[in-house]
């Protein structure tokens, strides 16, 4: 079975970890980096040696072929596995002969997107239930195609416990005698940094000896530059350290294992990777009650009220200071993931929708 895989620019561990487990089922996967993932490709080399032939690359400038060596490349897979939608992967829908996927990563999608790619997919993806609740309702007006749910998973040979705090701390150059509470996103509306922002106060009150560490992995620049201020103040007054950019994909769990308290504020999410990354590396979560935290983290991390920066801040403190309530929910944070949402269960899962599509054809 041959798949042609099309990357999404933000979500660096879902394009690494689901080729290499389907590399690994054995599936032929082609990825094709439509966009300039720098930090994506660092890897490479490695996957190629370790996963060749069935895991390979094709150019990431692939949108500049003609309509003619488009289409002829595109008949020799099964499947097409997309992940975003642009003016390219709107190609790649219309000239493909295999089964289509589009993965609805970047929901909400405008209702006429649907009426323009509808005939063209043969599946629509949702990497959550409530992503396929709200988005079904636009779609059915224009398609009468089928909508599953297959969740993320992360590769938990990457995202584990091995590491020790100390050592994580050590590389990170992190205090080892502080409480470190990570918040780590996009710096855009929907994930509401100032909430977080401004439960700092409250917190480093309750338990002085607190390092907050803010990662901003990408951000919109309007809304970054309406926090900058706000985000200055606050390193001035309390222990904060502020990281904008990107980090090496293989330092991210190290991120993880320093912190003893993973915030997630975001107002929406389709999924939310960081929720399990941090749930695999052993640090409990508290998030925003949205849908998706229920439906993700469920109940082995905090959720507090959306935008409540007191209820937040009330929801870390308890987990910065009761030991017992900590453990707790590092142990059921752990086993959620390897029941749940492993790269190999997402892999498998794939893979199945794979055969079921190619049996119809």
């Amino acid at each position: 079975m041959k798949v042609y895989f099309t990357c999404i620019g933000v979500l660096l561990s879902y394009n690494l970890s689901l080729p290499k487990m389907l590399s690994t089922l054995g599936v032929e996967v082609y990825i094709d980096a439509e966009v300039n993932l720098t930090k994506y490709f660092l890897f490479r080399e490695k996957l190629l040696r370790r996963f060749k032939p069935k895991l390979c690359f094709l150019s990431m400038f692939s949108k500049f072929l003609s309509t003619n060596s488009l289409a002829k490349r595109l008949k020799n897979f099964d499947i097409l596995h997309v992940n975003a939608i642009s003016d390219y992967t709107k190609k790649v829908l219309r000239l493909g002969s295999g089964a289509k996927i589009l993965v609805l990563h970047t929901a909400p999608l405008p209702e006429e997107l649907y009426s323009e790619i509808g005939d063209y997919v043969d599946v629509f993806v949702a990497p959550s239930n409530f992503t396929l609740k709200c988005e079904k309702l636009k779609m059915r007006k224009y398609t009468n195609k089928p909508m599953v749910v297959i969740h993320h998973g992360i590769d938990t040979s990457f995202f584990n416990t091995s590491i020790s705090v100390e050592e994580a701390r050590k590389k990170l150059g992190l205090p080892a005698n502080r409480k470190v509470v990570l918040w780590n996103d996009r710096i855009s509306p929907e994930k509401d940094l100032k909430t977080f922002l401004k439960a700092i106060p409250l917190i480093a009150r309750e338990v002085p000896d607190t390092l907050f560490y803010i990662k901003g992995r990408a951000l919109v620049r309007n809304y970054y530059n309406q926090i900058k201020k706000d985000l200055r103040d606050i390193t001035k007054r309390y222990k904060v350290k502020v990281h904008i950019g990107w980090i090496p994909q293989e330092k991210l769990p190290l991120l993880y294992r320093a912190a003893d308290v993973f915030v997630r504020t975001s107002l929406h999410e389709n999924f939310g990777l960081g929720y399990i990354e941090a749930m695999a590396c052993g640090v409990p979560v508290v998030a925003s009650d949205i849908e998706t935290a229920k439906e993700v983290v469920n109940d082995v991390g905090l959720l507090y009220k959306s935008k409540d920066p007191y209820d937040l801040a009330e929801k870390v403190v308890q987990v910065l200071t009761d030991k017992d309530l900590k453990e707790k929910l590092t142990l059921r944070g752990i086993r959620r993931v390897k029941e749940h949402f492993t790269s190999d269960i997402m892999a498998k899962q794939y893979l199945q929708l794979y055969i079921s599509l190619i049996g119809c054809k």
